[in-house]
């Protein structure tokens, strides 16, 4: 399942690892969830939070499978 993580993260000038770091995650964690391979509402509450993002555009862009 495609999202807007990437693309929203990178329109901010925030590296993966600056992310991964700031969220408490591992970057690996961070690609996965960039490239759709895992779902966790806990971890997209963070990033929609950190990216300063509505919850639902990122869950809305997440379910539209758009290409990034």
């Amino acid at each position: 399942m495609e999202n807007q993580i990437k693309e929203l993260r990178q329109r901010r000038g925030i590296s993966q690892q600056k992310c991964a770091d700031d969220l408490g995650i591992s970057m690996r964690t961070l690609q996965r969830y960039e490239k759709g391979e895992t779902e966790n509402l806990t971890h997209f509450i963070k990033l929609a939070n950190y990216l300063n993002v509505d919850l639902e555009a990122l869950l809305h862009a997440s379910e539209s499978g758009g290409n990034q």
